[in-house]
């Protein structure tokens, strides 16, 4: 049998693949286990596992939330719901004062970590209340939305607050957050893009003429 014979005889024994076919095939493979294995060595050797809330101290919980591998990684709604839950955890007594505590003790970068952690959900909250109240033509409707949209932010500030400065979840970053509003508009632009701010601007002028309406009628009382 001449070589020519048997190079066609191996090739059809293998589907008719050429040489050529073969190595690309190959290199195609090997890629695809070396990006994979990167993507896989990517999530388990630089994420940190967020803790089991009902198992963990609080020591562990805060070192979660200020390390820059951890809930900063995690998706924008998984975050969310992770903080939620955690503030029902240590919503009142001695663990609470305990959770606080551990946020003072916070470095000034783990703090920034946390808070620029939370900036993104507060951005993703503020996108999707903005688009359900694009989607309302009725000025009653609007009106309403509004109304309910403050009352659930200040619910969230009061819980937040807790019972004095003690167990306010906010104190141990005043020192850490924009002191004027001209620091907060620079953070805004500078961490939004121009669709962001164009989605937003109809919800949150009427947000804002609603607070000064109901200021004045406080001050009228």
């Amino acid at each position: 049998m001449s070589k020519q014979t048997k190079s066609r005889s191996k090739r059809s024994h293998q589907g008719g693949l050429s040489d050529k076919t073969k190595v690309s095939l190959i290199v195609l493979a090997s890629s695809v286990l070396v990006i994979g294995g990167g993507v896989w060595a990517y999530y388990t050797f630089t994420t940190v596992p967020p803790p089991v809330l009902e198992k963990s101290e609080s020591e562990e919980i805060v070192s979660f939330l200020g390390n820059s591998r951890g809930i900063a990684r995690m998706p924008v709604n998984r975050r969310y719901d992770y903080l939620v839950q955690t503030y029902k955890r240590y919503s009142r007594g001695s663990d609470r004062d305990r959770f606080v505590r551990q946020l003072r003790q916070m470095s000034r970068g783990e703090k920034q970590v946390l808070l620029n952690a939370t900036f993104d959900i507060a951005r993703n909250q503020v996108e999707e209340h903005s688009k359900q109240y694009n989607k309302i033509r009725s000025k009653k409707e609007r009106e309403k939305y509004v109304d309910n949209y403050i009352r659930s932010f200040d619910n969230m500030r009061m819980e937040l607050g807790g019972a004095g400065p003690g167990t306010d979840l906010g104190s141990p970053f005043r020192n850490d957050l924009p002191q004027s509003s001209d620091e907060w508009v620079k953070i805004a632009m500078s961490r939004t893009n121009a669709r962001e701010r164009a989605q937003a601007k109809p919800m949150l002028e009427a947000v804002a003429a609603r607070v000064q309406e109901m200021r004045s009628q406080q001050v009228r009382k």
